[in-house]
């Protein structure tokens, strides 16, 4: 057994690479291996099962047909199908997929939620050396014994992994940014948290993670213990559009103590879930989409835009309970755009809702996903109407998160995540910045953080920029990643030619010449 989870996640990482003889992409090569990975955690699981009813002298009926469960053909998968009847293994792992993708129609929720994770997915290995020498690896691993909260640590620095790659990075927050925003929401035992644009569970295992040790790990009643852990695991909820990164999600919990029955594939942006999601959730955490919307939905806004990240804050907005709390990753345009929509969608939550902080972050955070200058927008909704709207909004410029800002994003000693934690704490117990934070101090140095009255943001048109508002001598500058401007450029001209080519067939179908 490897000493670390460092270690194992590295171990899993090697294994997962016997895939790149398949001529697969690192995301997908970790998903195919996710599959195999999940085939033995189970196995393990059952195992287990089958001894403790074979010592109370019960009978245990196994969850997957016995035929299937792992141990039984991993050490010799070829052997195996055809002694089976199958012409081979990969003949045997296409009926092995399908018959678990059915496993839902006997109502077990353990089977429901392995029926999810197969559903829909057909085995990409090919080629049946590559098979045989990954399952075997797997096989070898000896897992028995390890906590479930361990797996899941060790399955995210595969996660981690190719979120470093671009075509997977999209549906990938880094994982110290979402550590720093649970951080500031401080997530507790019976809150319900909301993941609208989950990927693969980041903020929903983090938030677990987070709960578990600050409360539920030092309760001392281990029946009460056992219940909020059962209540935490509940309580997490998400959805993820993209199949494939649904099913990484879906599993990153399960290995995480699941967690995973309300981890659902869909659209939040349609009809159905904006109106099943109204004022339900005490904490919602995310990093939704950015830029243009590329596909057409079903819900309904009060203030219509094509961005996505707009219309992703407006549900937020509305799914966030009476006394809920929101944190959320936003491009800096949602802080500034001049726009009608964005104005609105502002002053809402400045006359409605009490933003109580804006982190702003250095343009690359989210490379290589993006190079836009984004920042974490957190605000709660009033338990009443006699409950405090914003009157005051705690600023941080972090200039630097730990790592460099280019594609790679390699470590660095510099870091002022923990320096904006460490002030924020003390913002909320004391509600004072000290002397020194203003360069002014016994120790001067150059001011990070800073605090903005309401009527000065009301002055300002309800521009919420962190710019804007910098108590020293910066350079206000609002505009979008040029990135950003290029895309949008190109989706109106796809559409201007769209509607030419329509008028053309229009004209041309009439008889015009």
């Amino acid at each position: 057994m490897v000493d670390t989870i460092h270690d194992f996640g590295k171990l899993l990482w090697d294994i997962a690479g016997i895939l790149r003889q398949e001529g697969l992409p690192s995301w997908q090569y970790v998903e195919e291996f996710s599959y195999f990975l999940f085939l033995k955690l189970f196995d393990e699981k059952e195992i287990e099962r089958e001894k403790i009813a074979r010592i109370e002298g019960k009978d245990y009926k196994p969850i997957i047909p016995e035929k299937f469960r792992f141990h039984n053909w991993a050490e010799a998968p070829e052997i195996w199908a055809k002694s089976q009847g199958y012409r081979d293994i990969r003949d045997f792992l296409k009926d092995l997929f399908h018959t678990l993708a059915k496993l839902d129609k006997e109502g077990n929720q353990e089977r429901r939620i392995i029926a999810k994770i197969f559903r829909g997915h057909e085995p990409k290995i090919r080629k049946e050396k590559t098979l045989s020498e990954l399952v075997k690896r797997i096989a070898d691993l000896r897992l028995r014994g390890v906590p479930y909260d361990q797996m899941g640590q060790a399955y995210e620095y595969l996660i981690q992994k190719i979120g470093a790659e671009k075509e997977f990075s999209e549906y990938f927050t880094p994982r110290h940014i979402v550590e720093f925003m649970i951080e500031i929401i401080d997530p507790k035992p019976g809150d319900k948290i909301y993941d609208p644009a989950a990927g693969t569970g980041g903020f929903l295992v983090k938030a677990h993670d987070y709960v578990i040790r600050e409360y539920i790990s030092k309760e001392k009643d281990s029946a009460k213990k056992e219940f909020l852990l059962r209540q935490l695991r509940e309580n997490l909820f998400g959805r993820e559009k993209v199949e494939y990164v649904y099913r990484l999600g879906l599993m990153n919990l399960i290995l995480h103590g699941d967690g995973s029955s309300n981890f659902e594939h869909g659209d939040s942006l349609s009809a159905p879930v904006m109106a099943k999601e109204r004022n339900r959730y005490d904490v919602v955490l995310t990093n939704p989409p950015f830029g243009d919307l590329k596909y057409e939905i079903t819900g309904t806004f009060d203030h219509w835009t094509r961005r996505m990240e707009t219309l992703f804050l407006q549900h937020v907005m509305n799914a966030v309970k009476p006394g809920g709390r929101v944190g959320i990753v936003v491009p800096d345009g949602v802080l500034f755009r001049a726009d009608n929509t964005h104005k609105w969608v502002r002053k809402r939550l400045i006359e409605e809702f009490n933003v109580f902080a804006i982190v702003s972050l250095p343009s690359g955070v989210f490379q290589p996903y993006t190079g836009s200058k984004t920042s974490l927008l957190f605000f709660e909704k009033p338990k009443d109407e006699n409950a405090p709207r914003t009157t005051k909004i705690w600023y941080y410029m972090v200039e630097n998160d730990g790592f460099d800002l280019g594609a790679t994003r390699r470590p660095i000693d510099k870091n002022d995540l923990p320096d904006a934690l460490k002030k924020w704490k003390i913002w909320k117990e004391k509600g004072i910045i000290p002397d020194e934070w203003f360069g002014i101090g016994p120790k001067p140095d150059k001011q990070k953080c800073w605090v903005v009255d309401v009527e000065t943001i009301r002055e300002n048109d309800y521009y919420l920029n962190a710019n804007r508002y910098a108590p020293y001598e910066i350079e206000e500058v609002e505009y979008e990643d040029p990135a950003t401007l290029m895309e949008e450029l190109i989706s109106k001209q796809e559409k201007i030619l769209e509607g030419m080519k329509k008028l053309y067939e229009m004209i041309t179908r009439d008889g015009y010449d």
